[in-house]
C-alpha cells in the first residue's frame, strides 16, 4: 500500500501557483488565432458555394478573368 499513500501525498501538495496575466495573454492569443480561422473559414465556405452553384464564375475566377 505504499504506492497509494504516495499518490494521496501528491494529492495533498499545493498546486505551483499559475501566472495569471501569463493565462490570460495565452487565452486572448487563442481567441485572436479562432477569429482568423473563423474569417477563413466563411471564405472557404463562400468559395465552396461559389463552386456548386456558379461553376462557370468559379472556372473564370481560377483563369483570372473574373
Amino acid at each position: 500500500m505504499q504506492g497509494v499513500e504516495s499518490i494521496a501525498e501528491v494529492g495533498e501538495r499545493p498546486a505551483d501557483p499559475v501566472n495569471l496575466d501569463c493565462v490570460l495573454k495565452q487565452l486572448d492569443s487563442m481567441l485572436d488565432c479562432m477569429k482568423v480561422l473563423e474569417v477563413e473559414t466563411q471564405l472557404l465556405q463562400c468559395n465552396l458555394t461559389t463552386c456548386f452553384t456558379h461553376p462557370d464564375k468559379m472556372a473564370a475566377l481560377a483563369e483570372g478573368r473574373w
